[in-house]
């Protein structure tokens, strides 16, 4: 009977010695470093969203309490707070890991980003928050919950994004790339 092997280069191994054979030497206590290290950042994958939006001519970009992405193609004047259109996600469509932080009350943290440019804005979770709304995300300086908003007591709303970026986002051919998940 064949036992099971393995190669490296042009050595072959007994596959019991895969496991037992160490052939970079480290450190004894880089082990609980390693693990330590990719312990947090395999929870920041399993809780992190990345989406796109795309931009729009009508973005504004003035609302001074709340900032919003929509899966809607297109927009009115009055909708000052859209900062993103043609979204790939509503709130419904959030992953486990983030509707799992977010009823935490963790600590929040919305990366918005354009190829060259990028603006984050912090805020909270809370434990009453539905995350039911298939089509907008909002997220609010206040505390007000409702199905569309993902996370309040934000450090910024539409308003107070830089001028700049909200140039960028004016473009209709803008692909932003946003990132949502616990700091």
């Amino acid at each position: 009977m064949r036992k099971a092997c393995f190669t490296l280069g042009e050595r072959m191994y007994p596959a019991e010695e895969r496991l037992s054979t160490s052939l970079v030497r480290l450190p004894p206590w880089s082990k609980e470093v390693i693990t330590l290290i990719l312990g947090r950042f395999l929870k920041y994958l399993m809780q992190a969203d990345v989406f796109t939006a795309r931009g729009h001519p009508l973005i504004s970009s003035r609302h001074t309490t709340t900032l919003e992405i929509t899966r809607e193609p297109e927009i009115t004047p009055s909708a000052d707070c859209v900062i993103g259109v043609g979204s790939s996600k509503g709130c419904a469509d959030l992953s486990e890991g983030v509707r799992k932080a977010i009823r935490e009350g963790s600590e929040m943290s919305l990366m918005i980003r354009l190829p060259d440019l990028a603006e984050e804005v912090r805020g909270f979770g809370h434990p009453d928050l539905t995350l039911a709304d298939p089509v907008d995300m909002v997220f609010r300086k206040s505390g007000y919950l409702c199905p569309r908003t993902v996370f309040i007591l934000a450090d910024k709303a539409a308003s107070d994004l830089s001028r700049r970026l909200v140039g960028r986002l004016r473009d209709p051919d803008a692909l932003i790339t946003v990132e949502l998940g616990p700091v």
